[in-house]
């Protein structure tokens, strides 16, 4: 039906375009200049006309279409009129239309994943921030408890010998032996603390030299024998024989690592109860390792399994610190971090009855 009607109309243009050329031939004949001349003037308004109606209803047509969101419909100029060489070239405004707005929408969503990215990274540093004021905040405060306690100690045996409330020559010689081992308390604290800052700000210089293992292991027992048999307990060292026979040696600063071990044992000697056994071993090593690991176990009562990561954090007092496993909670995170320094790794296995083991690497000699 429509096909027909467009046949009916191109005929009745065509009719009409002959009639008038028939017409304007005529006027012409017989004279008629100006009426030749109006009708041929009509006759190119009317092509004109249409063309251009033609071309105004398919530009409204294809901007009504992309009003609502559909691109498939295409836009023809028969002339373009960008200045090109390329006599085959079509210019497709909605094409290039179509282009910029996937392009524009494609800047869009990649801004919106910026945003999004940026946004996550704030909060994630806001969140590590605030932790970190509130570990600052909480390492000031322990830091002030365990500074104030032995201060208010010997501010108070002190007070008392001034005030004339001890004046027996004994008790004087008692309070004095008292005011003497909070001051070693007190100095070994700010020792402590002024260590592990150096240590995590890596600002120190180790003296790295080589010694074998069973060297180091006679040593720190020789060492702390009488400190571990004082506390009612047994300290045992053993090798394997595979590391003997390999004669391994390992490079490390031999101070520090007894400083080390001295936190490892006296740890192990706080979780322990009288009667208990504290070992220092070390694990086979090849000829072709590159690290040697060292160990410290013990039998004491253990801990749980989800506390063993925080074991070697700042302060870490367990769930309830009782007066014996209580201490100032630097010794296992020194340990860390000057084993971290050799270029090490150090980490923990405890169950609850079953003990403690804390393991630690040291690299091998070249």
């Amino acid at each position: 039906m429509t096909t027909k009607t467009g046949r009916h109309k191109r005929l009745m243009l065509l009719f009409i375009a002959a009639s008038g050329l028939v017409t304007v031939a005529w006027s012409i004949y017989r004279g008629a200049y100006w009426l030749a001349a109006v009708l041929m003037l009509l006759l190119l308004c009317s092509i004109f006309a249409r063309a251009l109606l033609k071309i105004y209803s398919r530009v409204l047509t294809c901007m009504f279409e992309l009003s609502r969101g559909s691109f498939d419909r295409e836009i023809f100029a028969s002339v373009d009129p960008r200045p090109s060489h390329d006599d085959n070239s079509h210019y497709q405004p909605a094409d290039l239309l179509l282009t910029r707005l996937n392009e524009q929408q494609a800047f869009n969503q990649e801004l919106t994943a910026m945003n999004q990215r940026l946004e996550k990274l704030v909060k994630e540093r806001t969140v590590a921030l605030e932790q970190a004021n509130m570990a600052r905040r909480q390492l000031l405060a322990n830091i002030s408890h365990d500074l104030r306690t032995p201060l208010t100690s010997i501010q108070g045996y002190v007070e008392a010998m001034l005030d004339g409330v001890i004046i027996d020559p004994e008790e004087k010689t008692k309070y004095l032996n008292l005011i003497y081992t909070k001051a070693l308390v007190l100095n070994r604290l700010i020792k402590e603390l002024f260590d592990l800052s150096h240590l995590e700000a890596r600002q120190v210089s180790l003296k790295l030299r080589s010694v074998t293992p069973e060297e180091l292991i006679s040593q720190v027992c020789e060492k702390y024998q009488e400190d571990v048999k004082m506390a009612g307990l047994n300290l045992m060292a053993t090798t394997k024989p595979e590391v003997q026979q390999s004669e391994v040696k390992l490079t490390a600063d031999t101070d520090y690592i007894e400083r080390v071990y001295a936190n490892l044992i006296f740890n192990s000697i706080r979780h322990t109860p009288p009667g208990g056994t504290i070992q220092l071993s070390l694990l086979p090593v090849a000829a072709t390792d590159d690290s040697i690991t060292l160990t410290v176990r013990d039998s004491g009562e253990g801990i749980q399994q989800e506390q063993v990561p925080f074991i070697f954090d700042r302060y870490y007092q367990g769930t309830q610190p009782s007066d014996k496993t209580k201490n100032s909670g630097l010794g296992l995170n020194i340990a860390k971090e000057i084993i971290a320094a050799h270029g090490g790794h150090i980490w923990a296995e405890s169950q609850p009855g079953a003990g403690m083991a804390i393991y630690f690497t040291l690299p091998v000699a070249n």
